[in-house]
């Protein structure tokens, strides 16, 4: 998270830090690829809340407290998308 607000910051000219590995929030489970896992995660945890036996706040990557089909389609999105392209 500390690295996509630096990242932020850099895309709005206003810092000169660089993350050394850039990660994106719809790669869920962190493994540097957004796929069928990253889906499968978010499917799993699909109209769950805070609170909820399902709940896993990685799954809400829009961080709006509800992982619906916001998030599935903000996965779906940058499917296939890797840490790597970030740093291109």
């Amino acid at each position: 998270m500390l690295c996509q607000i630096f990242m932020f910051a850099l895309s709005v000219g206003s810092s000169a830090f660089a993350c050394p590995h850039p990660k994106l929030v719809e790669d869920v489970n962190e493994d540097g690829v957004v796929d069928m896992l990253d889906v499968a995660i978010v499917a799993k945890a699909f109209a769950s809340y805070p609170g909820h036996p399902r709940w896993n706040s990685r799954a809400d990557v829009d961080g709006n407290n509800i992982v619906d089909i916001a998030d599935v389609a903000q996965v779906l999105k940058v499917f296939g998308t890797t840490s790597k392209h970030l740093m291109n």
